[in-house]
């Protein structure tokens, strides 16, 4: 007998039997046609307690008794959500949020809604239990794009970045703020810096 909680599958074995026996297994104690045939066997999702029924046979011998297996459904499997895949750029901050169940626990040393700053791109995984001691687990990816390397060219005040194809936006070293409406791959200085 077996002890699942709700949503799962539940996996059946007969482990001792003859050699050269075929396994049947059935959804009722005598007559009805096998369900399956081999082991293990795999239910269907439950999500109510069942029973079924498994018996040996030896070609032309007679089959063995039925056995019963009870599978029983204690609680719920909560839906447990990491949250959508995201996409961010080296050192920028990650904020990884799960739901759906009461325990919520990271792997990879991620605190669940706590930032941190990845360097490479990963899976992480989120198990969740809930108040029946039911868990589920779900994945996000975060995917980590290196930093651009932009190469600037000089003629005489004109600074050129070499990167088509990119958005711009031109720094003023003396306090690294935004220069008003430089944001076009070339810029010319109107002062020193």
């Amino acid at each position: 007998n077996l002890t699942i909680c709700g949503g799962n599958t539940a996996e059946l074995a007969l482990v001792d039997f003859a050699p050269g026996s075929v396994i049947y297994w059935y959804d009722v104690p005598s007559g009805g046609s096998s369900i399956s045939s081999g082991t293990p066997y795999i239910t269907p999702v439950l999500t109510a307690s069942n029973s079924y029924w498994v018996e040996s046979a030896i070609p032309g011998c007679p089959a063995s008794p039925r056995t019963e297996l009870t599978v029983t459904v204690s609680g719920t499997t909560p839906i447990v959500s990491g949250g959508v895949d995201q996409t961010i750029c080296r050192g920028e901050e990650v904020v990884l949020a799960a739901s759906g169940a009461s325990t919520l626990i990271w792997n990879n040393g991620v605190t669940d809604n706590v930032g941190f700053y990845p360097n490479t791109t990963k899976f992480y995984a989120v198990s969740g239990t809930n108040g029946d001691g039911c868990f589920a687990v779900d994945t996000v990816l975060v995917t980590v794009n290196p930093l651009p390397v932009v190469t600037v060219t000089t003629n005489g005040a004109t600074l050129t970045a070499l990167m088509p194809n990119a958005s711009h936006q031109w720094i003023n070293c003396a306090d690294n703020s935004p220069i008003p409406g430089a944001n076009t791959q070339s810029y010319t200085a109107t002062a020193n810096g």
